[in-house]
């Protein structure tokens, strides 16, 4: 027979509750940033999407400009303004910057009842033709074969 002495034995609580909470918070981190970075990929895919599939529309651009000029003419200085901003969004996403320019303009002759003043409007259908111009020659053909803007394109 062997006698060995007595050895006290402790029992702890456990702290499955601390461990079961902590596990779930790194989960949620974890399934968090993969939400996130799916998200962010979607979103890159569609801006990407939106910059190279989007082909200005110059027609439907030309005619809202005429339609906002008919507009002007008759007073309506706020659907003139919209007119404008429809023709700046017809030509694609480049030229943000003016269509928020616009919108602008639109709702203070709108709400504000305001008249804009004749050298404004001109700017901005200067600006809008430049727009459309500017689209139209990178979209055209003809001008990107030729080496210089007065050469015709004989093919």
């Amino acid at each position: 027979i062997v006698h060995a002495p007595a050895q006290a034995v402790e029992i702890r609580a456990t702290h499955r509750a601390l461990y079961t909470a902590g596990a779930a918070a790194g989960f949620t981190a974890l399934l968090s940033t993969f939400i996130f970075a799916l998200q962010l990929r979607k979103k890159r895919a569609q801006l990407e999407t939106n910059a190279a599939g989007h082909a200005p529309d110059i027609d439907a651009a030309r005619a809202a400009l005429n339609q906002s000029r008919k507009l002007r003419i008759e007073g309506e200085f706020y659907s003139c303004y919209q007119a404008l901003g429809d023709a700046v969004s017809a030509i694609g996403s480049s030229e943000a910057s003016l269509g928020a320019q616009l919108a602008d303009r639109a709702q203070a002759a709108g709400y504000g009842r305001s008249r804009p003043d004749d050298a404004l409007l001109d700017t901005d259908f200067r600006a809008v033709e430049r727009a459309i111009n500017h689209a139209g020659a990178d979209d055209d053909p003809a001008m990107k074969t030729t080496a210089n803007q007065n050469e015709v394109d004989n093919t």
